[in-house]
């Protein structure tokens, strides 16, 4: 299940494998935030900032998908701390891949694989537009 909490988009299930991104702050031309990532026996957490319109985008994305069930949406922000890329199979099974960084420049970063459901994606585009509104 996705939900939204007071400030916070989840993706995935909250109690196993799962992507929050908690915004923080929110500047003129920038939102920043946290991201959580639990995946199997990996979690960490890292700061991220989300230009204006870019989460508003993978909502969008994310709304294509949900209608066809087929295709993929596709987060790659200007700062890239977290990237990720959803994919549906046509039968309500959704892929999420993703890659979280602290450090742009170096340093770890962490490759994952979570699957969701077809029902769990409207809670997550209405968490990322509150998050970034028109």
């Amino acid at each position: 299940m996705s939900w939204l909490r007071t400030g916070q988009i989840i993706i995935g299930k909250i109690d196993t494998d799962h992507v929050s991104i908690s915004v923080i702050d929110r500047s003129k031309d920038w939102i920043d935030g946290t991201v959580q990532i639990s995946a199997g026996a990996w979690s960490g957490t890292c700061r991220a900032s989300f230009y204006e319109g870019e989460l508003r985008q993978f909502a969008s994305e994310i709304e294509r998908l949900y209608k066809d069930l087929e295709g993929f949406a596709q987060l790659c922000p200007i700062e890239p701390h977290l990237e990720l890329k959803l994919e549906g199979d046509g039968k309500g099974h959704v892929l999420v891949d993703g890659k979280a960084q602290h450090r742009l420049s170096v340093g770890t970063y962490l490759t994952f694989r979570l699957e969701i459901d077809q029902t769990e994606l409207p809670a997550i585009i209405s968490g990322l537009r509150l998050a970034d509104p028109d």
